[in-house]
């Protein structure tokens, strides 16, 4: 496999015609998703995308591969007009496999417990995993709680203010004011001490009031919105300290992740002409 360096990626939904001028990220990536179509994730190059919340799609952008995965299980039961679905994307390294997690999540005012399932790229297929602990799925069905990012094969989930969570170098972090110190921003990791004991750890001052922080796109480079409806999106370099506002687009970048360019590819994947890459110098 022939990786190369993580660089910050936009997608956005912009007729292709119109190449959208997003001079901000020091980057050649301008990636064109087809309408109906929604970031999932990215991992080792490869994007998951959902399309109605009927099926995924895998897409590797540079090899302008793709394939469609079979549709959702049906479950009637845990389903109904005000549940909602929460979807991840990961490689689990110790089956060398991508997995996609659905998990639906009725409301907490009923009595059915939460449904996960799960695809395989090593089966080509859906399982269902039923909750019988209902006394801690009470907790994932909280409306509030969304899920994160997958690190080092382990998923995590978000309920909390200020800032998404996502991965700092390899580990799990939030940027959030510090306490008792309310007027500074600071990065925080979760880390494990050698007795198996996991706190946090603040790494630095954001020296940039961040209302919202919802990714960290590598070498310093941090992604958020700068009013707390998410109208103005930012960039902020913490290694130079300073920080660039998004030019306005006819419509806002449907994601900004990291991204590597990669040879990765899983079985049954075939060129997609409909889902292309737009490479501009």
């Amino acid at each position: 496999m022939a990786d190369r360096k993580a660089s910050p990626l936009m997608i956005t939904k912009e007729n292709s015609s119109c190449r959208p001028r997003f001079a901000a990220i020091e980057s050649k990536y301008y990636l064109h998703v087809p309408v109906g179509l929604k970031v999932i994730g990215s991992c080792n190059g490869i994007i998951c995308l959902v399309k109605k919340d009927v099926h995924c799609c895998l897409w590797n952008p540079f090899t302008r591969h793709s394939k469609e995965l079979p549709r959702f299980l049906d479950n009637q039961t845990a389903m109904d007009e005000k549940s909602q679905a929460e979807l991840a994307f990961g490689f689990d390294s110790i089956s060398k496999d991508y997995k996609v997690i659905r998990f639906i999540r009725p409301t907490i005012t009923t009595s059915v417990a939460p449904v996960l399932q799960l695809y395989s790229t090593n089966t080509d297929s859906w399982k269902e995993i039923h909750v019988r602990d209902t006394s801690a799925s009470r907790v994932m069905c909280h409306p509030k709680l969304k899920f994160g990012p997958v690190i080092n094969g382990v998923l995590y989930v978000r309920h909390m203010r200020q800032s998404d969570v996502f991965d700092f170098e390899g580990s799990v972090a939030v940027v959030l004011r510090s306490v008792p110190e309310s007027s500074k921003i600071s990065l925080w990791t979760l880390d494990n001490s050698t007795g198996g004991e996991v706190f946090w750890t603040r790494k630095f001052i954001v020296h940039y009031n961040l209302l919202w922080t919802c990714s960290y796109l590598g070498r310093g480079l941090f992604f958020g919105k700068k009013e707390a409806r998410g109208r103005t999106k930012v960039l902020y370099n913490n290694t130079k300290k300073e920080f660039k506002t998004f030019p306005r687009l006819a419509k806002k970048p449907s994601a900004v992740l990291k991204y590597t360019e990669t040879l990765a590819s899983v079985q049954g994947f075939i060129p997609n002409l409909s889902m292309t890459s737009m490479f501009y110098p």
